[in-house]
């Protein structure tokens, strides 16, 4: 297929049609802005998809259609699958804690070559915030590529920041943004102008200093990092996972295990007032 190509890994990525193919006459971004609604609203395991075939709008052949219904029938068979929202207590008061998962890849558009950032916002542990899109800049290295998606990452935290704020509501303290780039934690927070940094865009070191004030960042490892499924495909064990890990859910059997715990709670509640009144009348 003239528009897939293997990568040095031997993964199979989409690219351009050639300039002698004709795009395929198809609803091709009717059904990929259906897509991308769901992807920003209830279902961020299939942002870095959807944002993937989101680039061929324009020119788009067979194997791009196969892979945007590919998409539809994952939907369909995990149609069940939901956010879920807990309320988390800490010492008796709600938890209102912001943390933040950043990450990149590298190069991964074969047409560009530029990188992919990803990252995920969480408020009091619930998933509020998500992105996944292919950086405006190509990255020399893997760390130019997260110290730009961590960027990216803090400007979004600082306007939750600000929403939060004006709804009432107290943060304990800076965000906690994870990173799993060492090299990158370190260019953050060294205060000093680097010189092997001058090829960076200035607005990508607006970072630098907000950290201590809005943000702190923390290594986390690879595997752990949320942020992963927002940069690159990945096997479906670590794919499940971290979907798990965004409190994506089967809502049928959370509401059943609901239900059947308030039909225990009134079950419970009833006989307690059969109690009262039996004492009562003796």
């Amino acid at each position: 297929m003239a528009a897939e190509v293997r990568d040095s890994q031997g993964q199979y990525r989409l690219k351009d049609l050639g300039p002698s193919e004709q795009s395929l006459e198809c609803p091709y971004r009717e059904l990929l802005g259906a897509l991308l609604y769901v992807s920003v609203t209830t279902r961020p395991d299939i942002a870095y998809s959807v944002g993937c075939l989101a680039r061929f709008g324009e020119r788009h052949g067979m194997i791009h259609w196969i892979s945007l219904v590919r998409i539809l029938k994952y939907l369909a068979q995990t149609q069940d699958l939901g956010l879920e929202f807990k309320r988390r207590v800490h010492q008796g008061e709600v938890d209102t804690s912001l943390e933040a998962y950043s990450d990149s890849d590298y190069a991964g558009c074969p047409n560009t070559r530029r990188s992919v950032s990803g990252y995920a916002i969480f408020l009091g542990g619930n998933l509020i915030a998500w992105h996944s899109r292919k950086q405006s800049v190509v990255a020399l290295s893997s760390t130019d590529a997260e110290y730009v998606a961590c960027t990216t990452a803090v400007t979004n935290i600082i306007d939750v920041r600000r929403v939060i704020q004006h709804v009432g509501l107290t943060l304990p303290g800076p965000t906690l943004l994870r990173v799993d780039n060492q090299s990158a934690i370190v260019m953050i927070q060294r205060r000093r102008f680097e010189p092997k940094l001058k090829h960076i865009d200035v607005r990508y070191h607006f970072i630098k200093q907000e950290i201590g004030k809005s943000v702190t960042v923390e290594y986390v490892q690879s595997q752990f990092n949320l942020a992963d499924l927002f940069t690159k495909a990945l096997p479906q064990r670590d794919f499940v996972r971290l979907r798990s890990g965004l409190n994506l859910v089967n809502v049928n059997v959370q509401n059943a295990n609901y239900l059947r715990m308030y039909a225990v709670t009134r079950k419970l509640l009833s006989v307690s007032d059969a109690s009262s009144q039996q004492d009562e009348d003796a």
